[in-house]
């Protein structure tokens, strides 16, 4: 619980009286030590639709300066494209590297006029990174729809990288530097 003098409008619902999803995802990264932690519930509101990054902006802007700065750091990342806890550290380590500039979640348009959300994106270079985790595809199904979506991206001619949460997370440099080496050898690849 908070002391605030922002109280929201009142919402004839029944039930006890909440705040917008918005200010209670503020109010709950604020108390947050970890910047991974912030990083997913900021970004699993948005993904999940429940508030946009905007929303969440204006709760941060007119909350406590005091201890938002891990909040501050999850909107900016979120903001630009940001899905997960993994994603936002991956590109935060990608942006200041010698790797041409990215595009997170981008939509993809396939034949038959579905389409494929890339976790990273390099549409010159047709080249797509993947953050896969086991814990994201622990179902054998899910991973085996992954596994066709990837088969269809090759097809298309876009070379599709995989790297898990824990090399971003245990091997940064390593990790940049093989994200490097990879977009350097597909540019070379298509001259």
């Amino acid at each position: 619980m908070r002391r605030t003098h922002r109280l929201p409008d009142a919402d004839l619902v029944p039930g006890p009286p909440r705040v917008p999803i918005a200010r209670a995802v503020a109010d709950h990264a604020l108390t947050l030590h970890r910047i991974d932690d912030v990083r997913t519930v900021v970004a699993e509101a948005v993904r999940r639709r429940l508030s946009t990054v905007d929303e969440i902006a204006v709760e941060l802007e007119a909350g406590p300066r005091k201890g938002s700065a891990l909040l501050r750091q999850a909107v900016d990342e979120v903001g630009a494209g940001a899905w997960s806890a993994p994603e936002a550290r991956a590109a935060r380590l990608l942006r200041p590297a010698d790797v041409p500039p990215f595009e997170q979640n981008a939509r993809i348009e396939l034949p038959g006029g579905s389409y494929y959300l890339a976790d990273f994106l390099w549409r010159g270079l047709r080249a797509i990174l993947e953050i896969d985790s086991v814990e994201n595809h622990f179902d054998p199904a899910d991973w085996e729809a992954t596994m066709d979506r990837y088969l269809v991206l090759e097809t298309l001619g876009y070379s599709v990288a995989h790297r898990r949460p824990s090399a971003i997370r245990d091997r940064p440099l390593r990790f940049v530097g093989d994200i490097e080496a990879w977009l350097a050898a597909r540019a070379t690849q298509l001259r």
